[in-house]
């Protein structure tokens, strides 16, 4: 009889994987198991004669160490401090360009004029790619983009080209600098090459400078004539488009909603029972991306934008024209978000400042006459406004020629007869009193042609009430975008804009577009020291931006999917503390109900889940009490948390390192520093005899060095004197146990070269281990055979090194002290070398400072030690070890305890496609081999449960390992 048996190794061996045998006859399977505890021990023998892992272990306990105190107050204050810094640099920026834009405003005589950025062909010509802006442009000039139905040509002069040059000079992380005008014309620097003049870009449509423009958040209900009239002329496509260029103009501060109306009205919109997410409404938050259309109105994320774009292209016409059920159901949108806003702001705020605090309007669209009684109408509006404390602007548009608009004009006038308003004002009265409805705009569109412009400038309503306030330029305050992708490959970004106002005029708006990753890269590092320590950051809104969870801005290929703390914290405490510090910093509240103050930090102390990178890109909570610190990001609407352990109350570090009379630092830039003797090797050059080291972005005191200066000689040789005798000059500052890190590690240099001699004796040791290489969590990294390495390396950021730790944090929760105590060995799913190209398997191990305290507590790292095996290699260690593998009647897979492939025959026998088919298996053996997952899943070995998904913010099912049973997995955005 033959069947599937499964074998294993774990803390046994210290092997952290499974190996999966098929189609196993009984009379073997003594055999198979005498041949599977061959390979754990090869394996375990490959780690201690090949990278000498207990050896260097044994000389990491024997070295002095020092406890550093820290809390997360102090590390929330701090890293506020820091990235409030950033922040403070872009607005100089912009505000240097709004100088600039003004000197053209101011004499009207000296505007610019600038090219068509689709004309720059012979200026981009000879440019060099420039790989900051994924494109080739002119640094020495700025373009132009011209909307269809642009007016004068208000273009800034060459005191804006000026201004922009002199920022990018001093902050060399810029992108897009630009100045988009009231009349339709874009400004930008640099000059880059657009593929055609014919384009439906209009700046004044575009949310950052909506935001700029009008800056108090908007509740925008769009009401189209779907009736059968609108079918001639073309009228239903242009409206549709109109509509269209509204949406895209809006920003996840704004709330939307659709609504079609012909016989009966309609909103767009999937509905929740033929949506996968599930629709709450005590759960709603009007930022949620939710597909509750029917019910709530939708934050204007670009997932619902893209939801309610897709169902106006749906519309057909038909029926009669009645506005009264159609302006009921605006009203009732309107009405239900006051009323979550009134919920979420408790008693802040009374409530005719919080139904002002928001721009409300209904933008109204027919071709004819009201198929209902105007009176009705009428009625209704002042009724269900006067209830909303008359904070709803009607803007209506007639669309076509003839008299039909009065009934349209009345409505966006709300200037009703007496007979109305006295019949009304015994219906409503207005707690805290009610002020005068605002007339709205009445647009009679004669060309249909003209209805986007018309339609897609509603706000302009809205910013002439607030520029007439804002007399002084000095008044406006920076506004910051919810961040988001940018088209030309640079992750997620942010831009910085502001008004061009000049006697209480609109001119325009500047802007600058900037990496969010620049302006959060402290947030994704400082948790390096701290042991399940992580920070987030959220807007006044609620919205997390960073976090986690979430990819790093930087290696994002879309739009975010943006959701509130509620998706990351469960403890319904934690999350009450999150929001009311949210309140307390909107109406300028610190924590002891004084006025709020720059260095001022909200804590509190919670029984919440600890969350810990788990295999791969899954992560995952255990319980525990939580330190959070929260603190705001001065000059922005943000704030930022900083979640502790509050068991961990100090940092490992080395003592000063005693100096070693032979000791010799490689840099690994051969290029700029002296060296030994080089030779290729696997395709590239390498110092042969020796170990190299590479700074990765954490071993800085500020990171933006890293990413932000180029690798000179001179540099090299700052590195080279400050290594070698401790003293830094002024071109970079490397963290302080940078330099105890490459000393102690360079013990690793003999113990290598004699594994690389033993490992060529085939008698000794079979596979060619190609590199060797150690990367402290500070990213030092150490290899062997020294090389160099990519510009930009970060070794912290490798699979082996996320898996290897992630397997450690793993066994530290679900084993004993003993086994704790022992060498551990990961091997990690098969990847791309950066340095070869081949398809490699990495044997990794953790190496930790010496336990202080209870073994309980997550020992700290100090770095992870691995060798590279190629594929084929690895291959043929397992067909020998195991010789039933290499067999017609076997079949043979090795997984890591996750599920996740690390051999196959596919991966072997195609190697040339293994990348693609890692990429569509994802690594997964519920994917590659569904079969062989269901016995798993059948014998317990791996568990289904429920994995939060932020890519689509909802649940699926997942399969972890058996002892996660129980605790929850959250599948981040970016989820293999």
């Amino acid at each position: 009889m033959c069947e599937t048996h499964i074998f294993h190794g774990l803390s046994r061996k210290g092997i952290h994987m499974y190996i999966i045998f098929f189609l196993v006859c009984s009379a073997s399977m003594k055999l198979v198991e005498s041949s599977s505890l061959d390979f754990q021990r090869f394996i375990k023998q490959l780690s201690d004669s090949a990278l000498r892992v207990s050896e260097f272990q044994d000389h990491i306990n024997g070295q002095r160490h020092q406890e550093l105190r820290h809390s997360s107050y102090t590390i929330a204050q701090t890293l506020s401090k820091s990235v409030s810094q950033k922040f403070t640099e872009k607005i100089s920026v912009v505000r240097n360009l709004r100088d600039a834009a003004l000197a053209s405003v101011v004499d009207k005589h000296k505007w610019g004029t600038w090219k068509k950025c689709c004309s720059m062909h012979e200026d981009i010509l000879n440019q060099t790619f420039d790989s900051f802006f994924s494109s080739k442009v002119n640094l020495q000039t700025m373009c132009s983009i011209h909307a269809a139905n642009s007016t004068d040509m208000l273009m800034p002069n060459h005191i804006f080209l000026m201004a922009a040059e002199e920022n990018l000079k001093k902050m060399p992380t810029l992108k897009w600098q630009y100045f988009g005008s009231e009349t339709g014309i874009l400004t930008q620097y640099p000059a880059s090459l657009t593929a055609t003049c014919k384009s439906d870009y209009d700046n004044r449509f575009r949310p950052w400078y909506v935001q700029a423009s009008s800056p108090k958040p908007k509740d925008v209900v769009i009401v189209l004539d779907q009736s059968g009239s609108m079918m001639t002329y073309n009228r239903m496509d242009v409206a549709k488009k109109a509509a269209t260029t509204v949406l895209h103009g809006l920003s996840p501060d704004d709330r939307t909603s659709v609504i079609t109306f012909s016989d009966q009205p309609r909103v767009l919109g999937p509905s929740a029972s033929t949506h996968s997410r599930v629709c709450n409404l005590q759960n709603v938050r009007d930022h949620i991306d939710t597909s509750c259309y029917q019910d709530v109105m939708a934050s204007a994320t670009s997932i619902n934008i893209r939801h309610l774009v897709e169902e106006i292209k749906n519309i057909v016409p038909h029926g009669q024209t009645f506005y009264g059920k159609a302006l009921s159901l605006a009203f009732k949108f309107l009405e239900e978000a006051f009323h979550r806003d009134i919920k979420r702001r408790k008693t802040y705020l009374k409530f005719p400042e919080i139904a002002m605090s928001r721009d409300r309007v209904i933008l109204f669209l027919s071709d004819g006459q009201p198929s209902d009684r105007p009176s009705k109408i009428f009625k209704l509006i002042k009724f269900q406004n006067q209830k909303l404390f008359n904070s709803v602007v009607i803007m209506c548009y007639a669309l076509g020629k003839g008299t039909f608009g009065a009934a349209l004009q009345q409505m966006a006038s709300q200037h009703f007869d007496s007979r109305n308003s006295s019949f009304l004002e015994h219906l409503v009265t207005c707690v805290g009193g009610c002020r005068m409805a605002k007339p709205g705009v009445f647009h009679h569109v004669d060309d249909i042609f003209h209805l986007r412009q018309a339609f897609g400038s509603y706000y302009t309503f809205f910013s002439t009430h607030i520029r007439s306030d804002l007399y002084n330029i000095s008044d406006a305050s920076t506004v910051w975008s919810v961040p988001y992708f940018d088209a030309l490959g640079q992750g997620m970004v942010i831009s910085a804009s502001l008004p061009v106002i000049h006697q209480g005029n609109l001119f325009g708006v500047v802007g600058v577009d900037t990496p969010l990753h620049d302006l959060m890269i402290d947030t994704k590092y400082f948790h390096v020291d701290f042991p399940d320590a992580y920070a987030f950051i959220t807007d006044l809104t609620g919205r997390v931006l960073i976090h986690p969870f979430l990819p790093l801005p930087a290696n994002m290929d879309d739009d975010p999917v943006l959701t509130s703390i509620e998706a990351f914290i469960r403890n319904p405490s934690a999350v009450s503390f999150i929001n009311d510090v949210i309140q307390s910093v909107s109406v300028g509240q610190g924590p002891s109900g004084e006025a709020l103050l720059a260095d001022d930090v909200y804590s509190g102390v919670f029984q919440t889940k600890h969350i810990l990178p788990s295999f791969h890109q899954d992560v995952m909570a255990y319980p525990g009490l939580s330190n959070f610190s929260c603190s705001v990001i001065t000059q922005t609407t943000f704030i930022l948390c900083v979640v502790t352990d509050v068991s961990f109350s100090s940092v490992m570090k080395l003592a000063s390192y005693v100096q070693i009379q032979k000791f010799n630092f490689l840099y690994h830039r051969f290029d700029l520093s002296s060296h030994g003797y080089l030779c290729p090797y696997k395709g590239v050059v390498v110092a042969i005899n020796a170990t190299s080291v590479n700074f990765g972005p954490l071993a800085f005191e500020d990171v933006a060095d890293y990413y932000t200066i180029n690798e000179t000689r001179a540099v090299v040789t700052e590195f080279k004197h400050y290594i070698e005798t401790g003293r830094q000059q002024t071109i970079l500052f490397l963290k302080s146990d940078v330099r105890n890190i490459v000393w102690v590690t360079w013990i690793l240099e003999s113990l290598w070269k004699a594994s690389f001699k033993t490992s060529l004796d085939p008698e000794f040791f079979f596979p060619v281990v190609i590199w060797r290489y150690f990367c402290s969590k500070n990213s030092v990294f150490r290899i062997f055979p020294g090389v160099e390495m990519p510009k930009q390396f970060d070794c912290t950021s490798r699979p082996w090194y996320k898996v290897a730790l992630a397997s450690f944090r793993n066994k530290f929760i679900h084993t004993s002290q003993e086994e704790m105590e022992k060498s551990f060995v990961t091997i990690s799913p098969p990847f791309k070398d950066i340095l070869s190209g081949e398809l490699i398997i990495s044997v990794s191990a953790v190496i930790v400072y010496p336990s202080q305290d209870s073994w309980r507590q997550l020992p700290q790292l100090l770095g992870v030690m691995s060798a590279d095996i190629t594929m084929a290699d690895f291959s043929t260690i397992v067909l020998t070890k195991i010789p039933q593998c290499n067999s017609s009647e076997h079949s043979c897979i090795v997984l890591d305890f996750s599920g996740y492939l690390v051999y196959d025959e596919n991966l072997f026998k195609q190697a040339r496609l293994a990348s693609q088919l890692i990429k569509v298996s994802n690594y997964h053996i519920i994917n590659s081999h569904p079969g062989v997952a269901s016995i798993l899943l059948s014998k317990g070995i791996l568990v289904q449960h429920r994995c939060l998904d932020l890519s689509s913010v909802s649940y699926r099912l997942c399969a972890s390992p058996f002892w996660n049973r129980g605790l929850p997995t959250y599948r981040p955005f970016y989820s293999v």
